[in-house]
């Protein structure tokens, strides 16, 4: 008859504590992705992801099911268990398996066992979750209190390493340049003309009185420029207007000063590229002259450089991989 009860006991005790480390590998299974990912999944047809998904909408609710029922199985098992050998070994025994689980569960991968255990529990715990629910909503609403939970951020900085942690993610799907672009426009707003103005000293200028010819269309074509600053005379650096290169052609006839845009429009290489964007919009100019805290010319911003700040990655997102 003892050893009856004692079998007994064992076998009781032990499928407690199966059961409370089924539950810890259940948790992990319906929270090791997002529920928005889980239903992203289920909507494109996902088997597995469409059993799932109704349990992970519950979200916390799901999690305080399972934890309640992790703590009675646990406690369960350790009574039992607390009957066969000395109450501080059975603590002792079940504090370390559950130890073990909650340290090595998490950190393991989905694996076929835990999708099949999944698979055999969820309509159980669909049930009950659905009758608690209404339970743990009233309790809810009295407990909390609508803090928003904290997102972790702080700076800028914070949001440019969880953009170097996603390119680095193995189930990643958004592409390097995606997420090169969203590091470069977290920098936008401190990023200054002078990072993508163009040398002054490289610029091709026009004199406005020099007459339209295939000489003169053969030296823009072969500057590489989509416009030139245009100056009063040859010996004259100062400036009078800008000349588009698509504005003149081989059947253009006049001078330049006929075919440039004025006035010029300045920028200091110290301003947010942001003004220079302003600027480009309000004037229609594709080209823009540089100049320092002097006065002093010192390059031209064009309308692509400008806009490569925004829409060029940021080629830190390459080098982690």
């Amino acid at each position: 008859m003892v050893r009856l009860f004692i079998m007994v006991t064992f076998i009781l005790g032990s499928i407690c504590l199966i059961l409370a480390l089924s539950l810890i590998v259940l948790e992990k299974s319906y929270f090791d992705i997002p529920a928005h990912e889980v239903k992203r999944q289920a909507m494109k047809g996902d088997r597995y992801a469409s059993m799932i998904y109704p349990l992970v909408a519950y979200g916390k609710t799901l999690r305080s099911v399972l934890l309640v029922m992790i703590i009675l199985f646990s406690a369960i098992g350790l009574v039992l268990f607390a009957r066969l050998a000395p109450i501080w070994l059975a603590i002792i025994l079940v504090i370390v398996l559950l130890w073990l689980a909650f340290n090595w569960i998490p950190n393991a991968d989905i694996s076929k066992t835990s999708k099949r255990l999944t698979k055999l529990f969820s309509p159980i715990l669909l049930r009950l979750v659905n009758r608690v629910y209404p339970v743990v909503l009233k309790l809810d609403g009295f407990f909390n209190n609508n803090k928003t939970p904290h997102t972790g951020i702080y700076e800028l900085e914070d949001l440019k390493e969880i953009i170097t942690r996603q390119a680095l993610q193995q189930d990643n799907r958004i592409s390097d340049l995606q997420l090169g672009r969203m590091a470069k426009l977290l920098v936008f707003e401190s990023t200054t003309v002078g990072k993508y103005k163009t040398a002054w000293k490289g610029i091709m200028t026009i004199a406005a009185n020099e007459p339209i010819g295939p000489i003169l269309l053969d030296d823009m074509h072969n500057s590489g420029q989509v416009a030139f600053p245009v100056t009063i005379k040859k010996n004259d650096p100062k400036l009078v207007g800008i000349l588009n290169k698509d504005d003149v052609g081989l059947k253009s006839q006049g001078k330049v000063a006929d075919f440039m845009h004025e006035p010029v429009i300045y920028i200091n290489e110290d301003e947010p590229i942001e003004n220079a964007l302003a600027k480009f919009s309000l004037s229609g100019r594709p080209l823009l002259i540089v100049n320092n805290h002097k006065h002093q010319i010192v390059g031209v911003l064009t309308l692509k450089d400008a806009l490569s700040s925004i829409l060029s990655p940021d080629s830190s997102i390459n080098k982690v991989k």
